[in-house]
C-alpha cells in the first residue's frame, strides 16, 4: 500500500501532466484558483460564475444541477496507467487482479476513445 506522500506525488505528477496538456490545447497558462475537493469547487467556483471546474466525467452527473453546465473534452485526455508489484508475490489476491487486468487491457485499449489524447 502506498503511503499518503506517494500518493500525494503521483497525484501532484497527474495534476501536472493534465495542466501541461491543457496548456498546450489552449495556448494559454492555467490561473488556478484552487484545488478543493470536486464538490467544493463546484460550489465555490462554478455556481456563483468565477471559472470553471474539471471533474472526472463519471462524477458529472452525480453533481448535476440546473444551473450548472458539463460539457466533455475533445480531445479528452488520458492517463496511462501501470501496476506495479514484487513478482514473487504469492498472493491469491495479487493473482486475481493480474487476471483481471490481463483481461481487461486489450479490451480498452483497442476501445480509447478516438477523440481521446494521452497526457
Amino acid at each position: 500500500m502506498a503511503s499518503r506522500c506517494e500518493q500525494s506525488a503521483v497525484k501532484r505528477s497527474l495534476i501536472n501532466a493534465l495542466r501541461r496538456w491543457l496548456v498546450s490545447h489552449t495556448g494559454e497558462e492555467l490561473n488556478v484558483v484552487s484545488e478543493d475537493p470536486t464538490d467544493l469547487s463546484i460550489e465555490t467556483i462554478a455556481r456563483p460564475g468565477s471559472g470553471a471546474v474539471l471533474v472526472v466525467r463519471r462524477y458529472a452527473p452525480l453533481q448535476a444541477a440546473n444551473d450548472i453546465a458539463y460539457r466533455s473534452m475533445s480531445p479528452a485526455p488520458l492517463i496511462e496507467l501501470a501496476l506495479a508489484y514484487r513478482d514473487d508475490n504469492p498472493s491469491p489476491i495479487l493473482a486475481n487482479l493480474l487476471k483481471v487486468v490481463d483481461e481487461l487491457v486489450p479490451t480498452y485499449s483497442s476501445s480509447a476513445p478516438l477523440d481521446g489524447e494521452l497526457v
